[in-house]
């Protein structure tokens, strides 16, 4: 099946077009390219997910049962464009041990699994997907307890709670017919060992717009098992955007490490 319809998506996405577009009735994929981080000062700067989440609450956070949507708009409307920066972990580095070249790689998930609802719906919208970009999650320690089970047996519980950011990019419609793939992948322009060395200055860079709706939490609780003594509130933020612009830099010499970031699509 053809994949032009990528074509209207992707520019819907990310304003650009698709490339490297395979068309048969086989394995397909496109990619789009995205532009390049700036250093520009039009827009502000969060120096971590956890400075993002902080301005969020500091505004109120997602809108409110009762709250009208233009009195949200007002209250949210300080965050305009905005750049994140968000540390590079070694499971998003794949290197090829033929050429030496690393890339980064991140797999993009419809947000909807994760409890994201398009509109605060109530339900999930089956025909379409919310593709995301899951940034490292912010930890806090709440303490510990002493946890009891059905047995009797007890055992030292850590209390934590987990802040997740997802930023979702505007709905894909759905191919019934065929699975898709979704990543954002750049090969890296510098060596495994600059690499090593960089490793604590290096940041993902991705600067966004955001979308009416902007915010939307989603907290979830779970239980202490056998195999992980915590107890976790996880709060999931869904911030509903439009990618501007993605890099990696080093912040202390404010270089672009990478060579290009791309939305891969692929279909089976």
């Amino acid at each position: 099946m053809k994949l032009l319809w990528l074509a209207f998506l992707t520019v819907m996405i990310a304003g650009c077009a698709p490339s490297n577009v395979n068309r048969n009735n086989g394995p397909s994929e496109a990619y789009v390219d995205l532009k390049p981080y700036s250093f520009s000062g039009n827009s502000v700067v969060y120096n971590s997910p956890e400075e993002l989440v902080k301005k969020i609450n500091a505004l109120g956070g997602p809108q409110k049962e009762f709250e009208t949507n233009s009195e949200y708009s007002k209250r949210i409307s300080s965050i305009g464009l905005s750049a994140v920066l968000s540390e590079v972990k070694d499971y998003q580095i794949e290197f090829d041990k033929d050429t030496g070249k690393l890339q980064f790689r991140s797999s993009m998930e419809d947000a909807q699994g994760f409890g994201f609802r398009p509109d605060n719906a109530r339900f999930s919208d089956y025909k379409n997907a919310y593709y995301t970009i899951w940034l490292p999650e912010v930890e806090r320690y709440k303490g510990e307890f002493v946890g009891q089970n059905a047995y009797g047996a007890t055992a030292n519980v850590d209390k934590v709670e987990l802040d997740r950011i997802y930023i979702v990019l505007p709905k894909v419609q759905k191919n019934s017919l065929r699975l898709m793939f979704v990543s954002m992948i750049s090969d890296m322009n510098i060596s495994a060992s600059d690499f090593k060395a960089q490793r604590n200055d290096l940041r993902l860079a991705i600067k966004f717009l955001p979308e009416p709706n902007f915010v939307q939490l989603s907290t979830r609780h779970s239980n202490a098992t056998l195999s992980n003594k915590r107890e976790a509130t996880v709060n999931n933020y869904f911030l509903s955007a439009k990618i501007a612009e993605v890099s990696i830099i080093n912040i202390k010499t404010n270089k672009i490490v990478s060579s290009g970031f791309k939305l891969q699509f692929k279909t089976h």
